[in-house]
């Protein structure tokens, strides 16, 4: 005897008509009953399908939210316990653009024209310019670089502007290099002389030698 397995799937039911929306909504809150059945059917794809209410028949399209909802329960209004996430939304009635398979919208005003507005849009780019860059990047890693590669070394320092104090790094000039180094170059003994000679002087008038002569 074979097991059936059976999974939950939570879904975000949106009614464009506004008199089924409230028929709909009484049943659920009210515990109302609907007169005759209401029976949902995909008979053609996973995304048109049909919802029958008594006796009348209303197109249904399984939409893709942008994000994820969570969706939770509670008994008593105060601990809420998370039941599943909800990728899906079932649009009843209303005009949908043939293949659309994406909502434009979210669930919440915040969401409205979620894709365009806080989604990133894919970049347009091909398979085999995906897979070029793949194997530029491969071949770098692996210690040479691919055909036709050009590599640029660029100098920069980190100046201050005495005027403003701002601070930003600029491309060091090509003829300015052997400059600021043999600055640099004479600017490093004068610093290092003057230490040797202040410790002379100091140790001239401090050390044993000038004792005897006092005495």
């Amino acid at each position: 005897m074979s097991k059936v397995e059976q999974q939950e799937e939570q879904y975000v039911l949106r009614v464009v008509d506004p008199e089924l929306a409230d028929k709909i909504r009484k049943v659920l809150r009210e515990e109302e009953n609907i007169q005759g059945s209401v029976e949902l059917t995909f008979p053609e794809n996973g995304r048109q399908g049909h919802l029958q209410v008594e006796g009348k028949e209303y197109n249904v399209n399984v939409l893709d939210l942008p994000t994820l909802v969570e969706s939770y329960k509670t008994y008593d209004d105060t601990n809420l316990v998370k039941t599943g996430d909800i990728g899906q939304m079932l649009v009843v009635g209303g005009e949908v653009p043939q293949g659309q398979i994406e909502a434009i919208d979210g669930v919440t005003p915040p969401m409205r024209k979620a894709r365009a507005r806080h989604l990133r849009k894919k970049p347009d780019v091909t398979p085999d310019e995906v897979s070029h860059v793949e194997k530029a990047i491969f071949d770098i890693l692996n210690g040479y670089a691919p055909a036709h590669t050009e590599f640029y070394d660029i100098e920069e320092e980190y100046t201050v502007d005495e005027a403003t104090g701002t601070v930003a790094w600029k491309q060091v000039a090509k003829g300015d290099k052997g400059e600021k180094k043999k600055e640099r170059k004479e600017k490093a003994p004068k610093a290092d002389k003057a230490l040797p000679a202040a410790e002379g002087a100091a140790g001239a008038g401090e050390g044993p030698s000038s004792q005897p002569a006092a005495d």
